[in-house]
């Protein structure tokens, strides 16, 4: 997999605490945003802001006769981390991913936790995932995340 140099692996867990318990909401600049620090919240609207920055990259953007950002996978992709960021505040931990567009135009997430590993690819037909690390759960070890039960089973396997 070839990354661009503008990527960085942002490899921090975030433990997620609501400002006011009772209401369990916070506000940045009068804007209700949810249950977070603000700190969460920046570091994901900056992540989502580099998954829409695929799409001005063109074909053989790194110089290595790649595909182009599909648009209607990273339209996909923007989609789906959201849904597991939402999921990560449930469970109040946040792990950022590295993300990337890969050879053939589809978007890469990728985690480390200790010695557990997950990719995740999503391109505009599927997403499939990669996982290494302690398997003594019986999921696999490879496959598509076709549902929301899916994906929060990988989340909390990251996680645990």
């Amino acid at each position: 997999m070839i990354y661009p140099t503008d990527v960085r692996p942002l490899l921090e867990i975030h433990t997620v605490q609501p400002i006011n318990s009772q209401q369990d909401r916070f506000s940045i600049a009068g804007n209700t945003i949810g249950s977070a620090t603000a700190g969460s919240y920046q570091r994901f609207h900056s992540l989502q802001k580099r998954i829409r920055e695929f799409e001005v990259r063109k074909e053989d953007w790194n110089g290595y006769n790649v595909s182009a950002p599909n648009a209607d996978a990273i339209i996909k992709a923007d989609r789906w981390i959201e849904s597991v960021f939402r999921f990560a505040l449930s469970r109040s931990l946040w792990l950022e991913p590295m993300v990337s567009p890969d050879e053939n135009g589809d978007i890469v997430f990728e985690w480390q936790r200790g010695h557990r590993w997950l990719s995740v690819v999503v391109s505009a037909d599927a997403i499939e995932f990669l996982r290494e690390g302690d398997m003594s759960d019986g999921i696999a070890s490879e496959g598509y995340i076709d549902s929301q039960h899916e994906r929060e089973t990988l989340w909390t396997w990251l996680m645990s």
